[in-house]
């Protein structure tokens, strides 16, 4: 999330949410969509920019990474049997931009990486992967060496991130406005916030229950 040039503080507030079964049921399932959004973007990401394409230049500009960015939306709705992007995939589409934002950039790093390890001799790749130098435990081909992980054996997302983008609103002293949650019910005073600019909404399972 990009601030302003004129911002000169930003401040972290934690807010507890009064739970209910729909809240809860949205949650999840946005948490759900988001493990597999993850894993089917990581797959598209290395059959397009991976180890095989190395010569082929990763997104840089904002556009470019904007129209990855949307083309890989439009893939996964195909692939849950929709046309485009949808609410009724369980994901609000800004929480699904900041994720694979965040995304793209963790992979442009680990591009980074990837092409300083291929660079690497037919015999340096075989120590590395026979854990020769004691730096890869887990005996990963060279071209894993900060790759992003699948999430297997139960690995997920934990919390929903919405950039505000205008559409956070307090509503009340205890109620505010979350895209896709609509309007939630806050168990602290929030009527201090009312007017402030909202950047980020992070909601997140008490004790990851």
């Amino acid at each position: 999330m990009k601030l302003s040039k004129t911002t000169t503080s930003v401040y972290v507030r934690r807010f507890r949410l009064v739970e209910t079964p729909e809240l809860t049921d949205y949650h999840q399932q946005s948490i759900n969509v988001q493990n597999e959004l993850w894993d089917f973007a990581n797959k598209y990401l290395e059959a397009t920019y991976g180890y095989k394409h190395l010569n082929r230049k990763f997104v840089a500009t904002v556009i470019q990474k904007r129209y990855i960015l949307n083309a890989i939306k439009v893939k996964f709705a195909q692939h849950k049997g929709l046309l485009k992007w949808s609410p009724k995939l369980g994901l609000h589409s800004q929480a699904a931009d900041e994720l694979l934002k965040t995304m793209l950039t963790n992979f442009g790093q680990y591009r980074r990486v990837l092409y300083k390890a291929s660079l690497m001799t037919i015999d340096e790749k075989l120590a590395y992967k026979n854990n020769e130098h004691s730096n890869n435990r887990q005996n990963r081909s060279w071209y894993r060496k900060g790759s992003l992980n699948f999430l297997r054996n139960r690995a997920s997302f934990k919390t929903v991130s919405l950039p505000s983008n205008g559409q956070i609103e307090i509503k009340s002293a205890h109620h505010i406005k979350i895209q896709g949650f609509g309007i939630v019910q806050v168990v602290e005073n929030i009527k201090n916030l009312k007017g402030s600019k909202i950047v980020i909404s992070k909601v997140k399972r008490k004790n990851n229950e």
